[in-house]
């Protein structure tokens, strides 16, 4: 049988914990499994083991959900692991379906206790924290609705949401007993309201929505509304060491669109779907992992930076004087998302590997060792949860033997998936600094940061550009090699680099690299012919 079912009666809830694959077969034995309905109102399926789910899974599902509606007994699916939730998503089933997520009941009681900041917090602080002008704001700013959109509405959506997650009552302080920085989450919330004025009136305190936040005792996420005779605007920006990646951003905007869509569908407030998450219990979650597994961790870490030397891991410097950090966008041609399509290797992997091989080849070293940004987000639970951090990933590759791009994109994939393994012991990595001067990579989708064209209510919203005259780059790496992949399967690679070490013609030689890499990556198959 290639599922594992074990069945449990509490109270008037049966639990039915399932492992392994949900396929023709074992829907067969699950039906079977299930008996008796008898003094039951909820059906909850545990789904966090469950690796695969097949077409005829999911009309096995609604159809027990069906058959369950008729008897007055819900059904829900509980923590789905990221394969199935893929897998919902795209065939639009968790329309269809009540999925849960176990350590999410609604925020009853508000949570007074300290915690110390997770070390990637603490890293963000110990580096920025004296930048008085570092705006360290996650990527949002400001995007033009539709007029069709209502605000109003809308208020009511976004004021429901920020109550149903606790990272939005994050506060920062200095714990009394340490004298350390800490975080609770008990801060109030504010009403968001509509605020009219006219066009002119917007503009002129248009360049004033992008200023520092005041980190200790403040909220540190802002949301306002804008409605002028002309445009109706939306501002949301959140601080990094609390709410920080894209991911988080387009959960955010996901669940304000779900929640808009069932409004203007006329749903009620208690029919609408909703998907709390605690931050606090995630932090709680990791402080409970044992010492031995953060050491373990700890070793491997160490290993993957083991010779590392800024004088030979990133691009020799070609400048000396310049203040100051740049920004350089080159699109990539003769490559579309299409080209992911039944390969072995990710678009993360892809990418990563064509960003190590660049970096062979213009510091002329076999051995490369970058910091991979990545979210780190495993699980359906993790995937719903808007305070989760980046994450810096240190890895290392020695092109010191005869390997084809085959192998080496599939040792790369490897090395990724152990990384997230280890990934809960980073934190000497930062306390350290043991990577500080990596050059990073980043993969990044959908529209983001300062332009594009993100979906509100089926309607489109535009992102439009801010002031940023007085921001000082919250970036401390010397490059960060960042692809960005748009809606319409193209790309583009954005360079940021430190102008004390490089003139603008160095990374426009570095994107060359990369590009002419891209370019003969599928003819050749021994990856020395690429560095050479």
């Amino acid at each position: 049988m290639s599922l594992e079912i074990k069945r449990e009666l509490v109270d008037d809830r049966l639990l039915i914990k399932l492992s392994g694959k949900l396929d023709t077969a074992s829907m067969t034995d699950l039906d079977q499994s299930i008996g008796t309905y008898e003094g039951v109102r909820k059906v909850m399926f545990d789904f966090s083991d469950v690796t695969y789910i097949s077409s005829f899974g999911l009309r096995g599902l609604l159809s027990a959900r069906k058959t369950l509606d008729k008897l007055g007994i819900s059904l829900v699916v509980v923590d789905p692991t990221r394969a199935v939730l893929d897998v919902f998503e795209v065939t639009g089933f968790n329309d269809l379906i009540n999925v849960e997520y176990s350590g999410s009941a609604e925020i009853s009681e508000i949570d007074h206790r300290i915690y110390p900041l997770r070390p990637v917090q603490r890293w963000m602080m110990d580096t920025h924290f004296h930048s008085a002008k570092s705006v360290m704001m996650n990527a949002m700013s400001l995007v033009r609705l539709d007029p069709s959109i209502d605000m109003d509405m809308l208020a009511c959506a976004l004021n429901d949401l920020v109550k149903e997650h606790d990272i939005f009552r994050c506060r920062f302080l200095f714990d009394q007993q340490t004298d350390d920085i800490s975080q609770r989450f008990d801060g109030e919330l504010g009403e968001i309201t509509v605020e009219e004025m006219t066009q002119a009136e917007f503009d002129s305190i248009r360049g004033e929505l992008r200023v520092p936040y005041q980190i200790v005792g403040d909220q540190l996420w802002r949301a306002r509304l804008f409605k002028t005779e002309q445009n109706k605007y939306i501002y949301l920006d959140c601080y990094h060491a609390v709410m920080d990646g894209v991911a988080m951003v387009m959960v955010l905007w996901r669940e304000m669109d779900r929640r808009l869509k069932d409004m203007i569908k006329g749903k009620k407030k208690e029919e609408i779907k909703s998907h709390p998450s605690s931050y606090a219990e995630y932090i709680r979650e990791e402080m409970s992992i044992p010492g031995e597994v953060i050491t373990e961790g700890e070793e491997y870490w160490k290993g993957i930076l083991d010779g590392f030397d800024p004088k030979k891991h990133i691009p020799p410097s070609d400048i000396e004087g310049s203040i100051g950090d740049e920004e350089l966008e080159v699109p990539l041609t003769g490559l579309s998302k299409d080209y992911f399509k039944g390969k072995h290797f990710s678009e993360h992997a892809f990418f990563l590997g064509v960003s190590m091989l660049a970096m062979a080849k213009v510091t002329g070293q076999k051995k490369v060792i970058m910091s991979w940004v990545h979210n780190g987000r495993t699980t359906g639970k993790e995937m719903r949860l808007m305070g989760i951090m980046l994450e810096q990933f240190p890895v290392s590759f020695v092109f010191d033997q005869k390997i084809t791009v085959d192998e080496f994109f599939s040792q790369l994939e490897m090395q990724i998936k152990e990384g997230m393994k280890h990934r809960k012991s980073l934190g000497k990595v930062y306390e350290e600094g043991l990577e500080a001067e990596c050059a990073c990579f980043i993969l990044q989708k959908g529209a983001i940061g300062r332009r594009g064209v993100l979906s509100l209510a089926d309607t489109e919203a535009v992102i439009e550009p801010l002031p940023v005259n007085e921001e000082v780059s919250a970036a401390e790496s010397p490059m960060d090699v960042e692809l960005n992949c748009y809606e319409d399967g193209t790309y583009s690679l954005v360079l940021d680099y430190n102008t004390e070490l490089y003139s603008e013609n160095a990374m426009l030689d570095y994107a060359k690299t990369m590009q002419g890499i891209i370019d003969k990556i599928e003819a050749e198959t021994d990856v020395a012919d690429l560095i050479s």
